[in-house]
């Protein structure tokens, strides 16, 4: 499969919770990865692109706040990413991981020949736009902010 990167431009943090009594949109959850694999590593294994997995929840419901003092499990800051997006098909459990794991390779492949600096994190934004699974993946620029 060929994935289609493309840059990215946040303009505002995207919140996610695990908190139940927030109001949240459960067609929308972040994971958050750790990147291993560093601009030198020549062959690298493609586990490393998606390690140190952190569920983050739930999307929160536009103008949604959470409970004073409560603070979100996840956040995509707002800034400049390198992302890439895909749909998941009927066998999505199996599917998710290799996909995911493919479509990281590829942004850092991207980021290696363009010689974009990207930080560690990987963001995996998962929503559901009707009967289908759309999986983001985020890499944020190194030194790019808005």
């Amino acid at each position: 499969m060929t994935f289609e990167i493309k840059n990215l431009t946040l303009y505002q943090d995207l919140l996610f919770t695990e908190d139940q009594e927030t109001a949240i949109m459960r067609t929308e959850e972040l994971s958050i990865f750790t990147n291993r694999v560093s601009m030198k590593d020549m062959n690298p294994d493609r586990k490393c692109f998606l390690t140190d997995e952190e569920w983050c929840g739930y999307g929160l419901e536009p103008g949604a706040r959470l409970k004073e003092g409560k603070t979100p499990e996840g956040i995509i800051p707002a800034g400049k990413y390198l992302f890439v997006q895909f749909f998941l098909g009927n066998n999505e459990k199996d599917e998710k991981k290799e996909m995911c794991g493919k479509a990281a390779e590829a942004l850092f492949l991207e980021a290696s020949w363009q010689e974009i600096p990207l930080k560690d994190r990987v963001y995996l934004r998962t929503l559901i736009e009707g009967d289908k699974k759309v999986c983001q993946l985020f890499r944020e620029i190194e030194g790019k902010k808005e």
